[in-house]
């Protein structure tokens, strides 16, 4: 069996099959695809759990990166597959390996909105405020998208919310830009800074289209009402 079929039985779930072949080759649970891909990166990637307890048990490798730098952990995060992520954090997953763009899985939980991801990730001790290859973190990630309930969670944990990337947008830019309402109001009454140019000399409120620039100008003009009223 080659090693392409191998990585499908993993993919499909077929974890009979595979406790099969292993019997007969156990040294083969580590084998690489074209890609550099193990059978655990591809369990984990559909979320068969049987499959994927199958290969840990008999000492898949959690270490082992694809040839673009993807654990097993990078890929399970990025699906949402939360008990991939557990059972792999069991077996010694680290959650602060990078892959060649310098992402770490929490980057990619946040920017795919798998809050529960995010959660089980931080609680493990993965690092809120890594930067990848583009000094992005992952609040920036989460806060382009929309994602409230993530930046909430990692604002509560630690993230730098005027943390600027390689372009020296903040995430409140990035909200502004996607139009993220819900994330931008959020941004300013955890206390954003609104007074940071980005590398084109933007402001954040001047990265909104206007309606939304006028939402959130509004905000600002009533958190300075109030802060004068407790003054």
């Amino acid at each position: 069996m080659s090693v392409t079929e191998v990585c499908s039985l993993a993919y499909e779930g077929k974890t009979a099959e595979l406790a099969e072949y292993l019997t007969k080759h156990p040294d083969h649970v580590n084998k690489r695809d074209e890609d550099a891909r193990t059978p655990l990166h591809w369990a984990c990637s559909a979320g068969h759990l049987p499959v994927v307890d199958l290969l840990l048990q008999n000492d898949a490798d959690v270490t082992i990166a694809d040839e673009a730098g993807w654990t097993a952990l990078h890929i399970a995060a990025s699906a949402g597959r939360d008990d991939a992520v557990r059972m792999l954090l069991d077996n010694g997953a680290s959650v602060s390996a990078k892959n060649d763009a310098g992402a770490t899985p929490l980057h990619y939980a946040s920017s795919k909105n798998h809050i529960q991801v995010v959660e089980r990730l931080t609680r493990a001790g993965a690092p809120v405020n890594e930067v990848d290859k583009h000094q992005s973190t992952s609040i920036h990630r989460a806060a382009a998208r929309g994602h409230l309930r993530v930046v909430k969670f990692l604002l509560d944990n630690g993230a730098r919310k005027n943390v600027k990337d390689s372009q020296l947008n903040t995430p409140l830019h990035l909200a502004c830009e996607g139009q993220c309402t819900e994330v931008a109001l959020e941004l300013l009454t955890r206390g954003a800074n609104i007074d940071i140019r980005n590398k084109e000399e933007r402001l954040p409120l001047e990265c909104a289209p206007k309606a939304l620039r006028t939402i959130l100008q509004r905000k600002v003009e009533e958190m300075e009402e109030d802060h004068e009223a407790r003054d």
